[in-house]
């Protein structure tokens, strides 16, 4: 059953970061603002929260500005999934 994997919080990606430890969270999918300086921010509240190896991913990177902040966190070391992007981190 998936809501016992899955945590959806409806508030603003970097406040719910606050919720978590750091290095407690597994598989992380960001879907929220898409301008630039937002996806900068979603990224860098939750990559503390993230375990080495875990996977980071999110929406929209057809979105000029969320792909400029991906790239601008991740250069070119990230995935491209349909819409979505995702990373391995660690």
């Amino acid at each position: 059953e998936v809501s016992k994997h899955v945590m959806p919080l409806r508030m603003q990606s970097d406040e719910a970061a606050h919720y978590f430890n750091d290095k407690s969270v597994r598989r992380l999918m960001i879907d929220a603002s898409h301008d630039y300086w937002s996806v900068r921010l979603d990224i860098q509240a939750w990559r503390p929260k993230m375990e080495d190896g875990s996977i980071m991913a999110g929406h929209d990177i057809g979105n000029p500005e969320t792909k400029r902040a991906v790239e601008a966190e991740f250069g070119k070391h990230y995935a491209v999934i349909g819409e979505c992007w995702e990373t391995l981190l660690g």
